[in-house]
């Protein structure tokens, strides 16, 4: 098990995800003018009532097997529409049940912004598609991270031979 896994904030990381998410979507509807949905003296509630952000927070916050339950509900509805469709690609793009496929989410929710969904759904569904650019991004710069760890790691050896080496009187010696 590596430092990672072993952090207190990997499994905290989904409730702060879904926490910062909020906010950053109340903030960003704060700013939308009128036609576009902004709800005057209600609009610093929209965040807390609207349904998709809250599934997205519950998303977060729930354990693997709350997910995967979540998953097979919305799987085994029979239903199909805007909703459950969105839903669905959201569910996909969190890890930790049977269907997660961030690549096939990503592309549902691009889909379902071009079909012009509610502003409740365009709004959570243009934010998820943020958090997984920026996942994306984090993953890209841990891997760059790890690499020139293991080349820092690979020097260190050497230099730890050489250093051998010369304890040993096997290095060469300077006049």
């Amino acid at each position: 098990m590596s430092a990672a896994d072993r952090s207190p904030c990997r499994h905290k990381g989904g409730i702060v995800l879904a926490v910062l998410s909020a906010i950053l979507l109340t903030t960003a509807c704060a700013q939308l003018p009128p036609a576009a949905g902004h709800l005057g003296a209600a609009g610093a509630r929209w965040g807390e009532t609207n349904p998709h952000l809250q599934f997205l927070i519950r998303i977060h916050a729930g354990s693997a097997a709350e997910r995967e339950s979540m998953w097979r509900a919305l799987k085994g509805s029979g239903k199909n529409g805007e909703v459950t469709e969105f839903r669905l690609a959201l569910l996909q793009s969190v890890e930790g049940h049977s269907g997660h496929q961030p690549l096939q989410a990503e592309s549902r929710l691009r889909t379902l912004l071009q079909k012009k969904p509610s502003a409740e759904i365009a709004s959570v569904a243009r934010l998820r598609l943020l958090e997984l650019r920026n996942e994306r991004q984090q993953r890209a710069a841990t891997t760059e991270l790890e690499a020139e760890l293991a080349v820092l790691r690979a020097q260190l050896g050497q230099l730890l031979q050489i250093e051998t080496q010369i304890d040993r009187g096997g290095g060469s010696k300077r006049p």
